[in-house]
């Protein structure tokens, strides 16, 4: 199953994610303080601070003083929002890209720019929350690091111009989610789109981040070039389906399984 993720125990990876739908998305309130920072007045100024003042450049070392350049301005608030949404970013990304102690030094220090006090034993900052399940590349390069958290900016921004029922049904049914997901830009190009869905919805969304591993899968099954033009849904339903297929087959966690092609299996 997609819960599967080798020797390690994602659990508390899984059960972080779901305290940040309940108390984040659903109910605006902090992950790390005490007051209702996510909300559409915060995501529209990081859309202003951030968004429309990307700036090019490279190396992952240069990601967090340029963030803290284009936010100097902005509320304490929306500093906050940053370090928490940096936190949800961090949840995928294996030790291998970015380890748990770096991680939790560049949220306190994002946290820092707004001067209010940090709680470093707060439990969602504990090495099983953010050691990762799976490689992804986004703790090392700049580039993809920025253009991710500018595609959260976007999705948060269409997310909280909802009204209340309709976010509560979007957290409650993955498929309609990832429809709706479709109309933030660059929805078919950024991995943070599968993290999102694998955190919140992780019985129907593989721990599949990369989308050429993705259709590279779902070539191995078809053996015809569809798995190149089909959609991310598309994809996603696909990969469900043999997973499904799989674990009835064969009774074991089918995450392996899709890693082989069909007549070895």
């Amino acid at each position: 199953m997609s819960r599967y993720c080798s020797e390690k125990d994602i659990g508390p990876i899984l059960s972080a994610a779901k305290e940040w739908r309940e108390r984040c998305l659903l109910k605006g309130e902090s992950l790390f303080g005490q007051e209702k920072i996510w909300n559409k007045k915060n995501i529209d100024d990081l859309v202003k601070y951030f968004v429309d003042n990307l700036e090019s450049g490279e190396g992952e070392s240069k990601f967090i003083p340029r963030l803290r350049q284009q936010l100097q301005h902005a509320d304490p608030d929306v500093k906050k929002l940053a370090a928490e949404m940096y936190w949800v970013m961090m949840l995928c990304p294996h030790e291998s890209d970015i380890g748990p102690k770096k991680k939790i030094i560049n949220i306190k220090h994002i946290w820092g720019w707004s001067s209010d006090v940090f709680n470093k034993d707060n439990p969602l900052l504990k090495e099983p929350v953010l050691r990762g399940v799976s490689a992804t590349r986004v703790g090392q390069e700049f580039l993809k690091c920025k253009k991710d958290l500018a595609y959260f900016v976007e999705m948060l921004s269409c997310f909280f111009s909802e009204d209340d029922q309709k976010k509560s049904d979007l957290m409650a049914n993955g498929w309609h989610f990832a429809e709706w997901l479709e109309n933030v830009p660059e929805n078919n190009t950024r991995q943070l789109r599968h993290m999102l869905l694998f955190l919140l919805f992780p019985d129907d969304f593989e721990r599949l981040f990369s989308d050429t591993l993705r259709r590279e899968i779902a070539y191995n099954f078809l053996q015809n070039d569809d798995a190149w033009d089909m959609s991310q849904i598309e994809i996603d339903q696909f990969l469900l389906e043999k997973r499904k297929e799989l674990e009835k087959k064969h009774q074991l966690m089918s995450w392996i399984c899709l890693n082989f092609r069909p007549d070895e299996i």
